[in-house]
């Protein structure tokens, strides 16, 4: 691997592990029982889900939107609780595999979450957070990937040539939008040993 100027870093699936699974049956469990299942996977979801992940409908609207077009019978407070489901927790390994790759090059995180999400691990995430030299959190900034305007955003702050950031991600058309730019973009696959490859990587420089 070359010698990058950044690397970047997504985060649900490679700094803090998720299941969408949870959350898909959490609200399950909230729905109508005649209603038709919430579509939320990795790979395939409601467009609603894009747009809070984007910051463009509230926390408010999107809890009204769960209860009226997909028939789920519960309080704000319920829908909190099944949205947040998926959340396990910050991977053993997150913090040392940042720390290492500081040593090497600026590091950025490139996130797409939203406002409930944020705020359910903010304070578990907040030294993780602290070392990143950039952040850019989908609900924050109004853009999401795989969209165009985020990558384009995230170059122009990280004032660096596409070819010389790494950007690690869990989700293939986020890798294949970020290629279309020159970005050296790596599909990583959660729960497995890639953290100790990629640390392997930067000791090469």
């Amino acid at each position: 691997m070359m010698k990058k100027d950044i690397i970047m870093f997504d985060l649900g699936g490679i700094l803090y592990s998720i299941k969408h699974s949870f959350t898909h049956q959490a609200l399950r469990a909230l729905q109508r029982k005649d209603a038709e299942p919430i579509v939320f996977s990795l790979e395939q979801a409601d467009p609603i889900f894009g747009l809070y992940d984007s910051g463009h409908i509230n926390t408010i609207e999107f809890c009204n939107h769960l209860r009226n077009q997909h028939h789920i019978i519960a309080t704000d407070h319920d829908i909190h609780h099944a949205w947040n489901a998926m959340l396990i927790g910050i991977y053993d390994y997150a913090e040392e595999l940042v720390l290492e790759a500081k040593k090497y090059a600026q590091i950025a995180l490139l996130s797409n979450i939203n406002h409930i999400h944020y705020s359910a691990i903010q304070k578990e995430c907040s030294s993780l957070f602290s070392l990143f030299d950039f952040t850019f959190f989908s609900f924050h900034v109004k853009m999401r990937k795989p969209h165009d305007d985020i990558f384009k955003y995230a170059l122009e702050t990280v004032k660096a040539k596409p070819e010389s950031i790494l950007f690690l991600d869990d989700t293939p058309a986020n890798i294949k939008a970020a290629q279309s730019f020159g970005i050296d973009a790596r599909l990583i696959i959660p729960d497995t040993k890639w953290h100790i490859d990629i640390m392997q990587e930067f000791t090469r420089y």
